[in-house]
Order: C-alpha cells, then structure tokens, then sequence
C-alpha cells in the first residue's frame, strides 16, 4: 500500500488521463466566473458612465408620447374631454370595482366621498 501512495506522488494524479481533480476543476470555475462578472466592469468607458444621472436626480422618463387609440389611457382621456365637453345635466358618471380583489377594506367608498366632496352619510 505504500508503494501504491509513493506511485501516486510521483506522478502527480491518480485520476485518469484528461480529468482534473475537483480543486483545478474549482479554482478554474471561479476565475472564469470572476473575470466575467468583472471584464464588463473594467470594459466600461467613462464616457459611459457619466451618462448616468447625477446622486439624487432622477432620469426623465418619456411617457405616453402617442397615444392611439388602442392604448387605453390614451381612451380614457378622450371619454373624458368627450364628457366634459356636455353641459351638466347630460353628465353620468359610474365607478367600476372589481370585486374579486376587494378586501372589505371600504377604501373604494371613502375614496369616492373625498373626491365628490360628500358631505357625511350620503354614501
């Protein structure tokens, strides 16, 4: 048995020819894993980075620039012009409440008071 451990010494390895033992096979997945989480990094430009907003600013964002039809908040808004454009008396107004989300919380109710301006005990 002794010679079989000295045999083993010599030749480095005891696993067949084209395996790495599990400590290669590691340290090698971990400087692969290393460099490529870190090459982005390095790679950047400065000019890159200082396209970023300033600490504290936030970035503009463009919203909404055409609406069409088919988008719905673009919709709504024209029903509403469209509705607003009646004289008063020709003005309905509902609201819709899914109550498969509803939580008994009764925030849809206040929410309507407070908007309607209502006075107390109407709804």
């Amino acid at each position: 048995m002794k010679q079989t451990q000295e045999a083993g010494a010599t030749t480095g390895s005891s696993l067949p020819d084209g395996l790495e033992d599990r400590r290669q096979f590691l340290t090698k997945f971990a400087s692969t894993t290393f460099a490529g989480l870190v090459a982005p990094a390095v790679a950047a430009s400065p000019a890159q980075a200082q396209t970023s907003a300033p600490a504290g600013q936030a970035q503009a964002v463009a919203l909404y620039f055409e609406l069409d039809e088919a988008d719905v908040l673009g919709r709504m808004t024209r029903d509403l012009m469209r509705a607003l454009d009646k004289p008063l008396e020709q003005r309905h107004w509902s609201m819709v409440i899914d109550l498969r989300r509803c939580t008994g919380c009764q925030g849809c109710t206040i929410a309507c008071i407070q908007e309607n301006k209502l006075p107390p005990g109407v709804v």
